[in-house]
C-alpha cells in the first residue's frame, strides 16, 4: 500500500537543490534527506504505474533498486546532473520543471533495470529493432503450481499407477495446458508394478506351509541328533 506523503513541489526545487550543492553542515544534511525522501516516494508510489517495465512495475523490491539507480545518478560525478539542471533554471534556457527532470531519469533507469531483468528474456537483436524512444521486452510468464503438483515422492507414486487421462491431467496442472480431448488414448495405461528386490540366498529358503521358521528348524536339529545316537549304537 503506498504511504500517504506530500511531495514538495516544482517550485522548492531550486532552492533544495542549492541548498544540496552550495549548502553546509546541518543545512546540506537536510537538503539532501529531502531530495533523498522524496525521489524515492516518487518512484516507488507516484510514477511505479506508468512505467513501461512490465510485471517489475509492481516489485517493490525492484522499485527499490530503481530509484536508488537515479539518486546515484543525481549525485554522480560531484552532483554533475543537479548543476546542469540548476544552470538550466537559473538561464531560463531549455529549463525543464524539477519533476519532469526526474521523470525523464527514472525512466531512462527503469528501462536499464529492466533491460537486465532475468524476467525479461527478448533477444538482444530484438531490442535493436524496438521503435524509437521504446524498449523491446518479453517477459516470462509466472504462475503458481500446487505444491502437490511438485511433491517427489507423492508424484513417484501417481507416475507408477497413474492412467494416460490421469496423467494428460497431471501434465496439464504442471504446464497450465489443457490437451485437446482428440489426443487422449482410448486405452488406459497399464500400471507399473513395482521392482521387486531379489533376496539373497540365506533368504530365499520356503519356510514349509503352516508351519513357522523355527518349528522347522527346530524339527531338523531334532532329526540330526536322533541319527547321531543311531550312529553311536552301532
Amino acid at each position: 500500500m503506498a504511504v500517504a506523503k506530500i511531495l514538495r513541489p516544482n517550485r522548492d526545487w531550486l532552492e533544495i537543490i542549492t541548498h544540496v550543492l552550495d549548502g553546509e553542515g546541518k543545512q546540506r544534511e537536510e537538503a539532501r534527506a529531502t531530495m533523498w525522501g522524496n525521489v524515492k516516494h516518487f518512484v516507488e508510489h507516484v510514477d511505479r504505474g506508468k512505467l513501461p517495465i512490465g510485471p517489475l512495475a509492481d516489485d517493490d523490491d525492484a522499485l527499490r533498486d530503481i530509484a536508488v539507480r537515479v539518486l546515484e545518478k543525481l549525485e554522480r560525478h560531484d552532483f554533475a546532473h543537479l548543476r546542469e539542471w540548476r544552470r538550466r533554471q537559473l538561464s531560463g534556457r531549455d529549463a525543464a520543471q524539477w519533476w519532469t527532470f526526474i521523470r525523464l531519469v527514472v525512466r531512462s533507469k527503469a528501462t536499464d533495470y529492466a533491460r537486465g531483468s532475468p524476467l525479461n528474456i527478448a533477444r538482444r537483436g530484438s531490442r535493436k529493432d524496438a521503435p524509437s524512444g521504446k524498449a523491446a521486452f518479453e517477459w516470462v510468464r509466472v504462475e503458481p503450481t500446487e505444491a502437490s503438483v511438485l511433491s517427489e515422492q507423492s508424484t513417484a507414486r501417481f507416475l507408477a499407477r497413474c492412467t494416460w487421462p490421469q496423467l494428460f491431467d497431471f501434465l496439464d496442472k504442471l504446464n497450465g495446458v489443457r490437451a485437446p480431448a482428440s489426443e487422449l488414448p482410448l486405452q488406459p495405461r497399464p500400471a507399473l508394478a513395482s521392482p521387486q528386490r531379489r533376496a539373497p540366498a540365506t533368504e530365499r529358503l520356503r519356510e514349509p506351509a503352516g508351519r513357522s521358521t523355527q518349528a522347522a528348524c527346530h524339527d531338523t536339529c531334532g532329526q540330526a541328533r536322533q541319527r547321531r545316537r543311531g550312529d553311536n549304537a552301532t
